[in-house]
Order: structure tokens, then sequence, then C-alpha cells
């Protein structure tokens, strides 16, 4: 297996307690990398929670670029 790029953009950033930061991410529908694993419309959802240090790296609206790869 190779490695699947995908373009996200971070649609809510919130205060998750204890010093961390929950991020949302869904596929950003207007780039045309996404098109490379997606047949119509991409679908793509990921969320995770990160200390605030991290999570203060991660500007709300902006896009990211994901890499998925076995390891």
């Amino acid at each position: 297996m190779g490695k699947t790029t995908a373009v996200a953009t971070l649609y809510s950033k919130t205060d998750a307690g204890n010093g961390q930061t929950a991020l949302a991410f869904c596929a950003d529908y207007n780039d045309e990398r996404n098109k490379e694993w997606a047949k119509y419309t991409p679908g793509l959802s990921v969320g995770m929670t990160v200390i605030e240090s991290v999570g203060e790296q991660f500007e709300q609206g902006e896009t990211y670029l994901l890499t998925f790869e076995r390891q």
C-alpha cells in the first residue's frame, strides 16, 4: 500500500479542559488533490484532542494536508 493524502479544513477548535484542545477536520471540497481518493464528493471526518501547546499551532478555517500510510 502506498500513501494517500487528503486536504482537510479545521472547522472546529474548542477547549477540551485539563490543558487540552479538541480539533475537528472535514474534507476540503475545493481542493483538487482530494479527487485522487474520492470518486464524487470527498467525505472525511477526523477529530483529535491535543495538548494546548499543540492546539495553538492550528488555526480554525485553515486547511491542512493529512497523510495516511501503513507503518
